[in-house]
């Protein structure tokens, strides 16, 4: 991620430990380094003001969003999500609002910076939960940042029928607002994510990413049709 005109800050992981560093890559040198905990996996940075913010998702530990300065000291731990395990964190999405980060995973959490506080937009069903799975369930899908600023992606499981034999969902959301909708409901008629086992797991990898050309969106489902 940029930090500055001649800075890059990255995250990685060496065998079972996890690191965040910061490389002058004009100079050809390495600034920072710091080890953050054992292994994890990491969503791409997002700034706010000076600051940069990141989540981990440690294993057998709540996921949490981290931040760190360019240039100062080593990060430190933001907020942890204690209330609603989202495990793991995939995704942080800036806003227009300087104070929220749009965090994603099995759901959508709009996260205050400096209330520590956060607020849950949207649960999609799965991990033996049911709760919402008409919204889809079980999303496995790249968020897809769109020319009209907004989010799209795919849910494998839910949607039509039930939890383990809906065929997925394609959905919008405005990360300004949180505003949520379903686009299309995979009925196995016109495709779907349906080659699965009693949990709802995909027995194949489908093709279940978007891509946006010319305004319109593109993708191919796993199964059926």
């Amino acid at each position: 991620f940029p930090a500055t005109d001649s800075t890059l800050v990255g995250l990685h992981n060496y065998s079972s430990t996890s690191y965040l560093f910061e490389y002058d890559f004009k100079n050809d040198k390495l600034l920072k380094n710091y080890t953050l905990w054992d292994k994890t996996y990491f969503s791409a940075f997002v700034r706010k003001g000076d600051s940069l913010y990141f989540a981990v998702n440690f294993s057998n530990k709540f996921p949490k969003i981290m931040v760190y300065k360019p240039g100062g000291d080593e990060p430190k731990n933001a907020f942890e999500l204690t209330q609603y395990v989202q495990n793991p964190l995939q995704y942080l999405v800036p806003t227009s609002d300087t104070s929220s980060i749009l965090a994603a995973a099995q759901g959508f959490t709009k996260y205050f910076v400096q209330k520590q506080a956060y607020v849950n937009l949207v649960r999609f069903a799965g991990n033996g939960n049911f709760f919402s799975y008409k919204d889809g369930a079980t999303p496995q899908s790249d968020l897809l940042p769109a020319s009209d600023g907004n989010l799209y992606g795919l849910a494998v499981n839910g949607g039509w029928g039930s939890y383990y034999h809906g065929d997925g969902v394609l959905f919008e959301i405005d990360p300004q607002t949180g505003h949520f909708q379903l686009l299309k409901n995979f009925t196995g008629k016109n495709g779907g994510f349906g080659d699965k086992n009693s949990s709802g797991t995909l027995y194949g990898k489908g093709q279940n990413n978007l891509l946006e050309y010319n305004g319109k969106l593109y993708g191919t489902t796993y199964t059926n049709g």
